[in-house]
């Protein structure tokens, strides 16, 4: 599943971005933060090591 050019996860999370736009810029940065953090603990957890590798960049 693919939202415009973001692959999957990425993509998961745009959607809760745009599903909570009619929150303040900053709770949907704070809510997107907190996703992506879930995201690295779960592939971290998942992968092992290969954690380390995830580079996100804002």
């Amino acid at each position: 599943m693919e939202v415009g050019s973001y692959p999957s996860p990425l993509g998961v999370i745009g959607q809760k971005i745009g599903q909570k736009s009619q929150q303040t810029q900053a709770q949907v940065v704070t809510d997107a933060m907190q996703s992506t953090k879930e995201l690295v603990q779960s592939s971290a957890q998942s992968g092992g090591n290969s954690g380390h590798k995830i580079d996100i960049k804002a």
